[in-house]
């Protein structure tokens, strides 16, 4: 059965609707499958997976016929895509869908980011080759930079070795960090993704005492998905490091 909403006739209520029902679908679907490889998921639940992102793909789709590039559901058909197989060309286009009216759209770079990685459809010099040019532009007040700390716990992931990131790499995030504090404090803080670039930098940039006790100083008490949930004692990696930067909420 395909999903469905009641038109209103007030096209920004519907087209909200759809991109939320969208989004609520894609999450269900990704907690059917579970976060393990594909070889680990269970044929019933694979079925139940892709009718889900069948229907959140085209609940999706009916949102932005309704408004063209609504940021919720060009996120949610990105997320939807990946699960479906959907790579190159068709996920650059939806890409350029979800980026549309907010070109550094914090959650449509995190979800092409992971369409490119070795574990999806492609592999880590595409993916690092994203997240280097995001956080090379990244504008004033923005903090899609970190991507490229994103870039580097999946490629931790991947390799299951030892973290060993390039001078270059840590310059650009500084950069990148740099150019997000520069928007100032109310704007730094304003982002809905604020605490978790925050844990980001703070974790890619941790050898720097001054720049882990700023970032996680504004990472408030609330643990991130990310990096932690790639380490092994996740709680205990972030506990250390808040001990690290002398920081108790």
């Amino acid at each position: 059965m395909r999903a469905a909403t009641a038109p209103t006739g007030d096209k920004q209520a519907d087209a909200d609707a759809r991109a939320l029902l969208s989004t609520v679908l894609v999450a269900g679907a990704w907690a059917v499958r579970g976060g393990g490889r594909a070889g680990t998921v269970s044929q019933d639940a694979a079925r139940t997976f892709h009718t889900m992102l069948d229907d959140a793909d085209e609940v999706g789709y009916q949102a932005l016929e309704l408004q063209p590039g609504h940021p919720v559901a060009g996120v949610a058909r990105l997320d939807s895509a990946r699960g479906l197989g959907i790579s190159g060309e068709e996920f650059w286009s939806r890409f350029e869908v979800a980026t549309q009216n907010r070109p550094t759209l914090y959650a449509a770079h995190a979800s092409m980011l992971q369409a490119l990685c070795k574990k999806w459809s492609g592999n880590a010099e595409l993916m690092f080759d994203f997240a280097r040019r995001t956080a090379a532009n990244a504008p004033v007040g923005d903090p899609v930079g970190a991507m490229l700390a994103i870039a580097h716990v999946e490629n931790l992931l991947e390799v299951q070795g030892t973290l060993s990131v390039p001078a270059e790499d840590l310059e650009l995030a500084r950069y990148a960090a740099d150019r997000w504090v520069a928007g100032g404090e109310e704007l730094m803080e304003a982002h809905p993704y604020a605490p978790a670039a925050h844990q980001l930098f703070g974790w890619l940039l941790r050898g720097n005492p001054e720049r882990l006790r700023f970032h996680f100083s504004r990472s408030r008490e609330r643990i991130a998905f990310l990096p932690w949930a790639y380490l092994d004692g996740e709680d205990d990696a972030y506990r250390s490091l808040l001990a690290k930067a002398g920081i108790r909420f």
